[in-house]
């Protein structure tokens, strides 16, 4: 049997042709410095190769036209398993995608209230139903005997008019209560210009011999009215109304068959028109549907007298104890009960990651990095399988250490259930929790890809990399930002409401490095990006946020870097996010060879037609798309990646062609560019923030979202006129190894020391004891209130 997936030469970007043994049925950590080579190895070689082998055993690559998928660069690979992969680079989609569409819980909402529920007037609280000719008929039948009753067919005359009812033997109409014969009342009715009339079918009285006759003038009516009849009750006001579609006088609403798209915002039948099925209008809550997407027959839907709407309005908690009661309580078929077993385990899963707060309706785009990274677990745990690779980046992404323990806890029963999970991480608790650790390094980029060790926690402790002093608390980061003086100025802000929340004053001072923490979920991002930001830079707020800030007088500019900031384009490159493409272009262009061929700086885009390689027109990579699956990029034969053709490597720069440039890592090229300033400075401080192993050319779909945070923070510093600037960086620890983590902390206390305010939302403890303040938050949800402590 099995025991592990051997892997021999890994040669994959920077890996130095390293080997080992990843042992099956285990918590494995990949753990290092950051740029070391740890997704390199976990993700661009294990996962893609076992990735690669099970879609070819598929046979899905050749069925879609492919002779082969991309192989990573390695020697050996032993057997593998299929693989799920939980990266990074994830994309949240449109602004429909939901908790639970994302966790794939409402489309079995939707298919057991279509079979098991029915429409519903909600002003008046009763099921409404249609009927057949067959079920008109039961309903007339049990009305007492020798009652006498008139049969209507209420028809529209734009679609029947009165000579074509006269021409077909219909003799009686009711108009306005008023009962008229049609050939001798013809010239009256015609004045009168009416636009619908009710056709007596028949007059009858209730008894059991005239079943059939009542039953044809049903039919009958039926086919004159286009699906509705009235039954008038002679001796009495009484009117019974039927049809055979579900229709609500009281709403003036005619619905159609019940479907499981009739409660989909993602179809026609079932989305609400004024928002199209986002839940919002003008930045707020759409009042139409009340945020739930749905038309007015989607939120009619019922089933055991809750409506489906105001279940999505429920919070995964209470909407476990409905449909727990309903499983406990309610008679259902064996499909219905199958149904509900595998609601309540999505929502239990998700329930079990603390976030039993969420309404069901919550758009996924709204989620805290930690609310989502657990919302990622929480999917997989859903599922009972065994005998699958499990490889994951960074799951202590954005988590307190709360939330942490459920991660590592959900990890370790992927594990029990016969997974094999390989974790890329930094974090303590992570890497203490490990079976099997795996340390890649020592460096970074061309200093790193070597295997350091492997093995489990109390071997590592023998050894003396980064890693093992750092867990042995033997290497600490000793950074700290300077104390706050009495005269430290702050900027105040109070009277704020954010989603519903209030929240107490709080401030942050001026021209210093302070923290906001607290849980996952407590509000840190939503605070930031929907209050600080805002009222900072004097941006319009919706409807239910606001607030009030004193002392922001002196503040020029505010920026809020998250992880999105940098786009994930295509065409999107490091050098050109760090704005550094253009100063290179501009260099060659002012070489001689290239002036000779009166070659201008577009001439070294390989956005140009006439530069870039024609196979993939620039972008360095062919993307293969696999339908349900997600897309494979592979390398473009042609020009190897370089995105160029090969005339413009005819041009050079000490040697170097721009796909050399390209191709360069920031640290060679920094040596390159020595004595070219505008280049060279930006390329310092790409080094200064850890980021010196990346690739000129990378494409920054492939930058993890730490990578892109600090590339957006390089941007800043190289701004000439960076003062008085109020910087917010949401989660500024992600991706880091502590080695990192110290020289980060460095680099934005000199932003702190050029004037500017830095505001970092963290749960890393030594990123708390660097700041100089720090605001912790705690929310009450029961209150509907954020509470606030700060200190110094």
């Amino acid at each position: 049997m099995q025991q592990h997936i051997e892997i021999r030469g890994a040669k994959q970007n920077n890996l130095k042709s390293i080997s080992l043994k990843i042992p099956l049925n285990k918590l494995v950590v990949i753990t290092g410095v950051s740029g070391s080579g740890k997704t390199s190895l976990a993700i661009e070689t294990l996962y893609a190769e076992a990735n690669r082998r099970y879609l070819e055993n598929l046979s899905l690559s050749s069925a879609m036209g492919h002779t082969s998928l991309p192989r990573p660069n390695v020697d050996f690979i032993s057997d593998t398993l299929p693989a799920i992969g939980l990266f990074q680079n994830f994309e949240r989609k449109t602004n429909k995608e939901t908790i639970l569409t994302f966790c794939d819980t409402y489309r079995l909402l939707q298919v057991l209230f279509a079979k098991e529920g029915s429409f519903w007037c909600r002003k008046r609280n009763i099921k409404l139903s249609a009927y057949t000719a067959s079920q008109v008929l039961s309903a007339i039948m049990q009305i007492p005997e020798n009652t006498k009753i008139e049969i209507y067919a209420p028809v529209n005359l734009s679609d029947l008019s009165l000579k074509e009812l006269l021409a077909r033997g219909y003799t009686r109409v009711i108009l306005d209560g008023e009962t008229f014969l049609l050939d001798e009342d013809f010239v009256t009715i015609t004045k009168l210009n009416p636009k619908n009339v009710k056709v007596v079918i028949d007059r009858v009285k209730i008894k059991k011999t005239e079943r059939q006759r009542v039953f044809e003038a049903v039919e009958l009516a039926y086919k004159l009215s286009n699906g509705e009849v009235e039954v008038h009750l002679t001796e009495t006001t009484r009117i019974l109304n039927f049809a055979d579609k579900i229709f609500c006088e009281t709403c003036g609403i005619t619905f159609s068959t019940l479907t499981p798209e009739s409660l989909s915002f993602s179809s026609p039948k079932g989305v609400c028109l004024d928002c199209s099925g986002t839940g919002e209008l003008n930045l707020d809550e759409c009042k139409t549907c009340k945020g739930t997407r749905l038309n007015q027959q989607g939120m009619s839907v019922a089933m055991f007298g809750v409506c489906f709407s105001d279940l999505m309005q429920k919070s995964i908690s209470e909407a476990v104890e409905i449909l727990t009661d309903w499983q406990r309580e309610k008679k259902l078929d064996e499909a219905a009960s199958f149904l509900l077993v595998e609601i309540l385990k999505k929502l239990s899963a998700i329930d079990s990651m603390n976030l039993s707060y969420l309404p069901l309706k919550f758009p996924l785009s709204q989620l805290s990095s930690g609310e989502y990274q657990r919302l990622r677990i929480a999917r997989q745990m859903t599922e009972r399988f065994g005998g699958l690779l499990y490889v994951l980046d960074e799951p202590s992404r954005a988590l307190d250490p709360n939330s942490l323990d459920l991660v590592i806890n959900s990890l370790k029963e992927l594990v029990v259930r016969g997974n094999t999970v390989v974790v890329v991480d930094h974090k303590k608790a992570v890497i203490n929790a490990a079976d099997y650790i795996v340390d890649i390094g020592p460096g970074a980029g061309a200093s790193g890809g070597n295997l350091i060790f492997a093995g489990d926690i109390s071997s590592m402790s023998k050894t003396s990399s980064l890693t093992a002093k750092y867990l042995a608390n033997d290497l600490k980061i000793n950074h700290r930002a300077e104390k706050l003086s009495k005269t430290s100025q702050f900027v105040n802000f109070s009277s704020v409401k954010v989603k519903g929340y209030t929240v107490s004053d709080f401030c942050v001072p001026l021209n210093a490095l302070s923290v906001i923490t607290g849980d996952s979920g407590s509000g840190k991002t939503l605070l930031a990006r929907e209050i600080i930001f805002p009222l900072l830079s004097k941006k319009k707020f919706q409807s239910d946020f606001g607030g009030v800030v004193k002392g922001a007088d002196s503040i020029i500019q505010t920026k809020f870097i998250e992880e999105s900031i940098v786009g994930d384009n295509v065409k999107s490159t490091l050098v050109t996010v760090a704005d550094l493409f253009d100063s290179i272009r501009t260099m060659f262009s002012q070489l001689p060879d290239a002036k000779v061929r009166g070659w201008d700086k577009s001439r070294f885009s390989y956005n140009s037609k006439e530069s870039r390689c024609s196979v993939c027109q620039g972008n360095g990579e062919i993307k293969i798309e696999m339908n349900l699956l997600a897309p494979v990029f592979k390398t473009c034969e042609l020009c190897n990646g370089s995105r160029y053709n090969s005339e413009v490597a005819a041009v050079k720069f000490k040697g170097f062609s721009i796909q050399d440039v390209m191709a360069m890592s920031v640290a060679e090229a920094a040596k390159v560019f020595l004595a070219i300033p505008n280049i060279q400075q930006k390329l310092e401080l790409l080094e200064d923030v850890g980021l010196a192993y990346l690739k000129l050319g990378q494409a920054t779909r492939t930058l993890s979202g730490g990578e892109k945070q600090r590339i957006s923070l390089v941007k800043d510093l190289t701004k000439t006129n960076l003062r008085d600037h109020f910087i917010i960086i949401d989660e500024p620890s992600t991706g880091l190894h502590f080695a990192d983590l110290s020289v980060l902390l460095k680099l934005l206390q000199k932003i702190v020391e050029k004037g500017n305010t830095v505001l970092l939302l963290d749960h890393n403890t030594d990123i708390i004891a660097a700041a100089a303040y720090y605001v912790k938050l705690e929310i009450d949800r029961m209150k509907n209130h954020i509470k606030v402590k700060s200190d110094v």
